[in-house]
């Protein structure tokens, strides 16, 4: 194998990587995104229940709420994906 065929075999593998990883984007990011949305919302039900003197009862419904949004949105991300993947077939 001469320089010109590792550097087209190079191109060639960088341009499937790229690929790959555009694809795959979303969804490495969904995972942080369901942890981030399920944390502040523990947080923020923890901080209102310390200011009404209601614990748990803010914790709890805040978290439910965190879940929920999460799935929702996790739910939306992926319907979209497969909505662009059969529009490109």
């Amino acid at each position: 194998m001469d320089k010109e065929d590792k550097k087209k075999y190079i191109r060639l593998i960088r341009s499937k990587d790229s690929k790959i990883l555009k694809e795959l984007s979303p969804f490495m990011i969904m995972g942080w995104q369901m942890v981030l949305t399920i944390v502040l919302c523990g947080i923020l039900g923890w901080w209102l229940d310390k200011q009404f003197d209601t614990k748990p009862w803010l914790l709890i419904g805040f978290l439910f709420f965190g879940v929920f949004a999460a799935m929702v949105s996790f739910l939306k991300t992926a319907a979209n994906y497969n909505k662009k993947k059969n529009n490109k077939i």
